[in-house]
């Protein structure tokens, strides 16, 4: 595990800078644990009012049912965000979170992993027996595919229950975070949770798509069936943009001021609704060694410490594509600009994070650029093969293209 990252954990534990032993939270930041609980207890009080109205006009169904268990699962999963948020150091500065709020952190995911599946299955149960009401009448194909997705869920359930149960061997190592590496697969555990949102937002995105096309067939008025459509789709934008830096205090200051005085932050508030959060990933100089000792370096990392810094932000309005585009890469630009001026800029872009206009390719080292080159001139000379980051990337036409479309299948428990 720690050769997969580039991690040495030779280093003796006293050379080390010991994390603080005191819970410190002068700096913590409470507005996502605020946002979450709120949002939590919003949606939860909406969903029991519903089921009062519905109990009362004596029209409880199947569906209803269903939404009992799935707000309690949800309760749980609201409880333990806010538990996780306000307990694990999530808010704070790196410097100042404690080896027990890590500790809570670690257990905290792991726990999400097992609580997960059951609530989003549920919440999904309780959308297809709703569809089951709506729109199965009369219709056998119909009927038989909910009840399909309906299986498929129980199996859902099942299998990424059980999983989770193999990332610490044995399972109780989980409580010691610092040494979780002895004891638990970091690689496995990555593994199952992208298999299991992968998995959820392929059964979102089927319970989006179905009721669009039977809806389209309904005997009504171009604009019912339009508003109806609308109820049950909900579309949003999302883009991310990265640069690199080796990490110092100066740079860490530098990110501090952009992020407290930049003109690009105050234009991301303009926008209607959204979000916005940055990462840092670090990379050490162990990651990029053994490349350069079999050979040399396809992507031209240099064997520096270096963190790769992400920007990530969401909205909800296609009006407001234009401005979360400009914002973000203004706000890249301006971190990427003290790094340029420091000398700590390793001219590199991680493609996974970067932008659509973003010039990956041109950041690989101009020895690698020409091999790539030379291979296009050779197997793609007319540039055909499609996808991807080109050698030559196209002028940023003006719209958004990394946009994905997000259903908020929870709001569906009040529908």
């Amino acid at each position: 595990m720690s050769d997969f990252y580039g991690l040495n954990f030779s280093t003796p534990s006293e050379d080390l800078i010991p994390p603080p032993s005191v819970v410190n939270d002068t700096h913590k930041q409470y507005s996502i644990a605020v946002a979450s609980i709120v949002l939590g207890i919003t949606t939860t009080f909406i969903a029991f009012a519903r089921l009062g109205t519905r109990f009362a006009s004596r029209t409880f169904g199947a569906d209803d049912y269903a939404i009992i268990p799935a707000t309690a699962l949800y309760v749980a999963w609201i409880a333990l965000a806010g538990y996780m948020n306000l307990n694990a150091g999530i808010g704070k500065p790196l410097w100042e979170i404690t080896v027990g709020e890590y500790a809570i952190w670690y257990q905290c995911i792991l726990a999400g992993l097992f609580l997960y599946p059951a609530m989003s299955a549920s919440v999904r149960a309780a959308i297809l027996l709703l569809y089951l009401r709506i729109f199965a009448k009369g219709s056998q194909h119909r009927t038989i595919l909910l009840y399909i997705l309906l299986a498929l869920q129980g199996i859902y359930v099942i299998v990424f229950s059980i999983l989770p149960a193999f990332v610490c061997h044995p399972a109780d190592n989980v409580k010691y975070p610092l040494e979780h590496a002895k004891y638990c697969d970091d690689l496995y555990y990555a593994a199952i949770q992208t298999g299991l949102f992968s998995v959820s937002l392929g059964f979102d995105v089927v319970l989006l798509v179905v009721p669009i096309f039977w809806v389209l067939k309904l005997q009504l008025p171009l604009k019912k069936r339009i508003g109806l459509i609308v109820i049950f789709v909900l579309g949003a934008g999302v883009e991310w943009t990265t640069t690199s830096f080796q990490p110092s205090k100066s740079m860490y200051k530098s990110i501090r001021d952009i992020f407290a005085s930049s003109p690009a932050v105050d234009e991301m508030k303009s926008m209607t609704a959204g979000t916005g959060i940055f990462t840092l990933q670090g990379i050490s100089p162990g990651a990029v060694e053994p490349g350069k000792l079999r050979g040399g370096n396809a992507l031209g990392l240099d064997p520096v410490a270096q963190s790769w810094f992400h920007t990530d932000i969401g909205w909800w309005f296609p009006d407001d594509d234009g401005t979360a585009h400009r914002a973000i890469r203004s706000l890249t630009d301006e971190v990427e600009g003290p790094a340029k001026t420091q000398g700590s800029y390793p001219p590199y872009i991680f493609m996974n994070d970067a932008s659509i206009d973003q010039r990956v390719i041109e950041h690989y080292e101009h020895e690698n650029v020409k091999k790539l080159k030379e291979a296009q001139n050779k197997y793609d000379p007319g540039a055909v093969v499609p996808g991807g980051f080109k050698l030559l990337n196209p002028a940023y036409t003006g719209h958004v293209l990394s946009t994905e479309h997000i259903t908020m299948w929870l709001g569906s428990l009040v529908t």
